[in-house]
Formats: C-alpha cells, structure tokens, sequence
C-alpha cells in the first residue's frame, strides 16, 4: 500500500474508532456514525470518476436548487481592484484622517486621487 492510500486508511480508521465517543442517537442530526453510513477512504479510481458539482448538482437537486448552491459567495468581484500596499507614513498625517472616523483611508485614496489628477497623471 502506498503511504498516501495507508495514511488515509489510517485517518479514516481514526475517524470510525472516535464513533463510539459520538454515539449516534436515533433522529439526531448531531451525529452520524461514518462507519454506519458506508463510508470509506477513497481509492484513485474514485478521484478519477468523480464530477464536478455543476456538472452533477442538477440532476440531483434540479437546476434552481443547484444554481442557488453554486451560486458565487462573498463580495462581488471589483472592476477596478484596489491594490493592497504596505506604506509608512507620518503619525500625525496618518492620525489627522483617523479623527474624521470611518473612512479614513478612503479619504486618503481621494486626496491621492485628485493630487494625481491635478498632475495630469
């Protein structure tokens, strides 16, 4: 056996022998017991017949239920991302944009901003 497939044997062992800390209780959700529910350690054949979600999603759950399953997460992806730069600064500049509150370094960008612009750069 090669050692990824033995040690994966190996963490799956691990996970069915902590079943019994776990005891499956009949209607609960809290709890299922990997061993019971036929679970096992994937071979390579099954990395190689495996699908993506979206190519199995639907025929599974129907299309509006998998499209909201899909569906991308978090912050939409900016047109113009912001570049993320580390910079030092003067205390008393840096705290003077502070004073105005939330959004200090949003005003900073603008008076960047315009100091460019009025450059024609």
């Amino acid at each position: 056996m090669r050692p990824r497939v033995r040690q994966e044997t190996e963490i799956g062992h691990g996970i069915c022998s902590g079943c019994s800390e776990f005891p499956y209780v009949p209607g609960s959700t809290a709890h299922v017991d990997p061993c019971a529910a036929g679970a096992r350690v994937w071979a390579d054949e099954d990395f190689r017949r495996a699908r993506p979600a979206h190519e199995v999603l639907p025929a599974i759950v129907g299309e509006a239920m998998a499209a909201e399953m899909l569906r991308p997460r978090g912050r939409p992806r900016s047109a113009a991302p912001k570049l993320h730069l580390n910079v030092r600064l003067d205390a008393d500049v840096v705290r003077a944009f502070k004073e105005g509150g939330p959004g200090w370094q949003t005003r900073m960008n603008d008076v960047l901003k315009a100091w460019v612009r009025k450059r024609g750069m």
